[in-house]
C-alpha cells in the first residue's frame, strides 16, 4: 500500500508537527499495522468512529481488539529484517513492542478517536509505563550534577531543572538566546535571573518564557570559560551552540539528544538515586532529561498551589490565558526558584570534593586545549617534509622511499656543515 504522508489527512494530524527523527519509526511502525489490518488510515478511523456512535451494549471494540492482535502478533510472530537484527536476533522485544503500541495508540487519539481497553487483559500494556521519570528535588539534582564527568554535563543538568526546558530545546540554544542578560543578569531580591524566550516544537512552534535560576547561570558561566576562557562573550558567535560535544569527530559540534541520553544513563548508575534492580526492571532511563523537566514541574506545583497554569506555562505547554493573566513573571520566578529550586548549602566536604573535581577536569581540558594547539604547529611543520616524502615515492617507489629520503636527509646535512665550514673560515 503506498501512503501519501505529507497529503493524507489522518497522517497528518498524527505526524504534522513531529520532528523526522520522530516520524521515521512511527512510519515504520504503521507499516507494518496496515499490512497487519490491510485497511487503509481513514478505515482504521471510520470503523472506531462508527463503533462509538452505537449504544454501549452494542459497541464491539473491534479497534481495540485490532491492537492488542497487533501487539499479540509483534512479540509472538514477527520477525525484524535481517539488515536490522543484531547478532542474529530477529525478534522484537516487549519493550519495542509496546513502543509501536505507543505509537498506534497515538495515531487515533491525534484523529480524535480514543481507544478504550478497559476490561482487557490487565496489564496488557503495562512495559509502556513501568518505572516512570523520577520527580527529584534541589538536592538529588546536585547529587545528579557531581556524578556528570563534563561541566558541560553538570551546566545542562541545572538548566534544565530550573527553566523546566525539554532536552530539544535546551540542545537547540545558541548564544544569541541568552547572551543580553546572561552577561548582566537580572537581580530579584539579590537573585540573579536570566530570560530564555524560545519556541517549543511539540507544542506546535509555541513561542513562550522562562527564566535560568542561580547555579544554572554560574555551571552554565564556568562551562563557557572552559571552552573559551575568561572572555567567553567577545569569542563566542551570535549562533555558537551553548552546548557541544567535548571529544571524537564531532568535537566542536552542537550535542545530539541521543548522546546526552546516554550521558544520563551512565549517571543513573552512579549515582544511587535509582536502586540497582529497578534501572535494571526499567524500560527506560527513570533519570532521563524528562525527569528534570518533570523535576522542575513538581518542584513548583508545591508552592504555586493550585494555579497549574502558571507552571504549564513555564513548562512550554498551551495554556488558555495570555501570558498577563497568570502572573508569570520574573519576579514571581525568583521567588518560587529560592524556594524550591536551589539546593540546600552542602557540606565544606562535599564542597571541597566538587572544587576538586572542577579543578581537575578544569586542569585536563586546558591541557588538552594546548595538546592541539602544538599538534597543530607540528604537523604545519612537516607540511613541508611530508609533500618531500610524497614526491620521493612517486619516483623510487614506497619501499625505496624511505632510504632515499634518509640520503637525501644526510647528503643535504653533510653539504650544510661544509657551508658552515667555509663561513667560519673566511671570518676567521
Amino acid at each position: 500500500m503506498t501512503l501519501n504522508w505529507e497529503n493524507d489527512r489522518y497522517l497528518r494530524r498524527w505526524l504534522g508537527e513531529k520532528k523526522e527523527s520522530t516520524r521515521r519509526p512511527y512510519k515504520t511502525c504503521f507499516k507494518l499495522y496496515l499490512e497487519f489490518t490491510g485497511m487503509t488510515p481513514e478505515q482504521l478511523i471510520m470503523e472506531k468512529w462508527n463503533d462509538t456512535r452505537k449504544p454501549p451494549h452494542e459497541q464491539t471494540d473491534e479497534a481495540e481488539h485490532r491492537v492488542v492482535a497487533f501487539f499479540r502478533w509483534l512479540k509472538n510472530e514477527y520477525k525484524k529484517p535481517e539488515e536490522l537484527a543484531k547478532n542474529g536476533d530477529r525478534e522484537l522485544s516487549e519493550k519495542s513492542a509496546n513502543a509501536y503500541v505507543c505509537a498506534i495508540r497515538g495515531f487515533y487519539a491525534a484523529n480524535k478517536v480514543k481507544l478504550n481497553f478497559q476490561g482487557f487483559e490487565r496489564g496488557l500494556f503495562s512495559a509502556v509505563t513501568k518505572n516512570g521519570t523520577v520527580k527529584m528535588n534541589p538536592e538529588q539534582i546536585e547529587k545528579l550534577a557531581y556524578y556528570a564527568k563534563f561541566i558541560r554535563d553538570k551546566a545542562l543538568i541545572w538548566l534544565l531543572f530550573q527553566s523546566g526546558l525539554d532536552i530539544s530545546v535546551a540542545l537547540g540554544l545558541n548564544w544569541r538566546d541568552i547572551r543580553n542578560e546572561f552577561l548582566n543578569p537580572v537581580m530579584v531580591s539579590e537573585y540573579p535571573t536570566v530570560l530564555i524566550s524560545v519556541t517549543r516544537e511539540k507544542a506546535g512552534h509555541h513561542p513562550y518564557e522562562t527564566y535560568m535560576g542561580k547555579t544554572a547561570i554560574e555551571t552554565l558561566r564556568h562551562y563557557l570559560v572552559e571552552r573559551f576562557g575568561e572572555d567567553f562573550a567577545e569569542k563566542m558567535s551570535s549562533d555558537e551552540p551553548l552546548f557541544v560535544n567535548a571529544v571524537g569527530i564531532n568535537a566542536g559540534k552542537r550535542l545530539d539528544d541521543e548522546a546526552f541520553q546516554e550521558v544520563m544513563r551512565t549517571i543513573a548508575k552512579k549515582c544511587g538515586i535509582v536502586s540497582k534492580q529497578d534501572l535494571e526492571e526499567a524500560n527506560r532511563n527513570p533519570l532521563s532529561p524528562r525527569a528534570l523537566r518533570a523535576s522542575f514541574q513538581s518542584q513548583l506545583f508545591k508552592v504555586a498551589g493550585k494555579d497549574s497554569k502558571l507552571v504549564d506555562y513555564w513548562a512550554g505547554h498551551k495554556v488558555k490565558y495570555d501570558k498577563a493573566y497568570i502572573d508569570a513573571d520574573r519576579e514571581t520566578y525568583a521567588k518560587f526558584a529560592m524556594q524550591v529550586l536551589e539546593p540546600m548549602k552542602v557540606s565544606p566536604e562535599i564542597e571541597g570534593k566538587i572544587a576538586t573535581q572542577d579543578k581537575n577536569v578544569a586542569y585536563l581540558l586546558s591541557e588538552n586545549r594546548r595538546m592541539k594547539e602544538r599538534l597543530e604547529t607540528l604537523q604545519q611543520a612537516m607540511k613541508p617534509f611530508t609533500e618531500l616524502y610524497n614526491g620521493i615515492v612517486e619516483v623510487f617507489g614506497e619501499e625505496r622511499a624511505t632510504e632515499e629520503l634518509k640520503l637525501l636527509f644526510l647528503g643535504n646535512l653533510q653539504a650544510v656543515k661544509e657551508q658552515r665550514g667555509k663561513e667560519w673560515t673566511e671570518q676567521a
